[in-house]
């Protein structure tokens, strides 16, 4: 099975034993199982053992920058219950306020602003990066704060989103420039 296109996404590798941390007592492995019950100091009859913490679930999260849709769509795929893939090519959104995995951040408008298509080369180490550089020219006057990646279906659906390292204030007429290899999207 191969990864959605335009994701950048490998099939995950093969999970080892899951090891809880040692500050959970007793040993660090799973294979251990506590007596019910330990000897009283001194001798005499068994006391039970204190209540124990209750384990944290175990769960391989997903990057956390995948819209809500993103991430069910991968879980479909990893676990073959759909084929799913964006409808290409991807375009990047400029926002000047921060979405969430379930709503879109407030996109930039006016001026001759527009989504800019986005091509990046195979995955390496879960990452990927912008292969050319996006110019978005004519920009409004507004404060860029982040990014969200759209694809081209019929009805655009959000893959992902992120901040830049830092906003930045664009006057009337100016260019906000991602250059080639700035942006990173990685899963892991």
């Amino acid at each position: 099975m191969t990864a959605p296109a335009g994701l950048g996404l490998a099939a995950p590798p093969a999970l080892g034993p899951i090891v809880r941390p040692a500050s959970w007592g007793g040993r660090a492995d799973n294979n251990h199982v506590p007596p019910p019950e330990a000897p009283r100091p001194g001798g005499g009859a068994p006391q039970p053992r204190a209540a124990r913490r209750p384990r944290p679930r175990r769960a391989v999260a997903i990057a956390d920058n995948l819209s809500n849709t993103a991430e069910n769509r991968t879980v479909d795929w990893l676990f073959g219950t759909a084929t799913t893939a964006p409808t290409l090519p991807l375009k990047m959104a400029l926002v000047t306020a921060a979405g969430n995995d379930a709503t879109a951040g407030t996109e930039v408008t006016g001026g001759s602003y527009a989504r800019k298509n986005i091509s990046v080369a195979a995955a390496v180490n879960g990452a990927v990066t912008n292969s050319a550089d996006l110019s978005f020219t004519g920009m409004p006057a507004c404060t860029v704060v982040g990014w969200e990646i759209w694809d081209s279906a019929g009805t655009p659906v959000r893959w992902s989103y992120g901040p830049f390292d830092a906003s930045k204030t664009v006057a009337a007429g100016d260019e906000f420039k991602v250059a080639a290899g700035a942006w990173t999207f990685s899963a892991s």
